[in-house]
């Protein structure tokens, strides 16, 4: 059996948070690897509020090259728009050999979300999730979650006696970073921005990024 994590996420622009939770999720979960997969379009911005992909997927190509167990993969680059998970994750299905076990990869504010998400039903019976947490979430907010998914709670991981897969909570320290501060940070014109991997810096500044609000 394959373990194979997947992260989606727009990576606009990626950054040590992202990287760090992958080789979180492989290390607490047991990967084999993780598949980082640059959505598109993703379904809740429009096409003219984010950085053309081309240039996301080079940030991502980049940022990894310290990270052996961490690939980039262009999979939704092959799938209608905007870049829907559980689209991703039925494709990858059929591609991929029947013993291959995927785990997909989701921040926790994220996650909070998930019955607003496409087919998220079905989403939780063909994958586990391996939700980051972070400080400062209301206990009572996933407490709320987790009575509408209808799963009990078994030490760090939430069962289900229907079918639906696992889901599990990762533990590791994740860098408290988000893109969005990024961009803001570079439309103002910092130069050296905190949690950009130089070479994405580099590239950046090279073909003049985020000089526009995002």
């Amino acid at each position: 059996m394959t373990r194979i994590g997947l992260y989606g996420g727009t990576f606009d622009p990626v950054h040590i948070g992202h990287t760090q939770l992958a080789e979180a999720a492989i290390c607490e979960a047991g990967l084999d690897r993780v598949l980082m997969v640059p959505a598109v379009v993703p379904p809740h911005k429009s096409e003219r509020t984010v950085t053309p992909f081309d240039h996301r997927v080079e940030m991502v190509r980049l940022a990894l090259v310290d990270h052996p167990g961490i690939e980039l993969s262009l999979i939704e680059s092959e799938l209608p728009t905007p870049s829907y998970t559980i689209d991703t994750v039925r494709l990858l299905q059929r591609l991929l050999p029947t013993t291959t076990e995927l785990h997909f990869i989701i921040g926790i504010d994220a996650f909070v979300e998930i019955t607003s998400w496409k087919s998220y039903g079905e989403l939780l019976s063909r994958v586990s999730l391996l939700v980051a947490m972070r400080q400062g979430l209301c206990p009572q907010l996933l407490e709320k979650v987790r009575d509408e998914l209808s799963y009990s709670k078994v030490a760090k991981r939430w069962v289900h006696s229907g079918g639906r897969k696992d889901i599990f909570f990762l533990s590791s320290p994740i860098a408290d970073i988000s893109s969005s501060t990024i961009r803001k940070q570079l439309l103002s014109g910092a130069f050296q921005v905190e949690g950009i991997p130089n070479q994405v810096m580099q590239y950046i500044q090279a073909n003049n990024l985020y000089l526009s609000c995002k």
